[in-house]
């Protein structure tokens, strides 16, 4: 079961490398500010959780049965799904609107 947990945080871990690479081309492109920081916060903010949370050595040393590491797997990579359907609201909307889309704050 370890070499299967192991496989996962890699792959875990590679996924979020990617992502955090193709949120900057992303910000780059995005030349309001404010709107750059609106549509970068969430999938950024996901990203730091998975790594920083759910990746965290400590916590993934801790003393825990097969299962239950397989299950905070799944839940890290429940996680870093929302932060890529969140990068790709962002390059949806950077495409239909273009990357002088403004946010109008409410």
């Amino acid at each position: 079961m370890q070499g299967e947990a192991n496989s996962r945080i890699q792959k875990i871990t590679s996924t979020v490398q990617e992502e955090r690479s193709l949120l900057s081309i992303l910000a780059k492109s995005i030349t309001d500010e404010n709107t750059r920081k609106h549509l970068i916060r969430t999938p950024t903010h996901l990203l730091d959780d998975v790594e920083h949370f759910f990746l965290n050595p400590n916590v993934l040393e801790e003393s825990r049965s097969p299962s239950a590491l397989a299950n905070w797997l799944g839940q890290a990579e429940k996680v870093l799904r929302w932060a890529v359907e969140s990068r790709r609201f962002a390059e949806r909307t950077v495409k239909k609107f273009g990357t002088s889309v403004r946010v109008i704050p409410s």
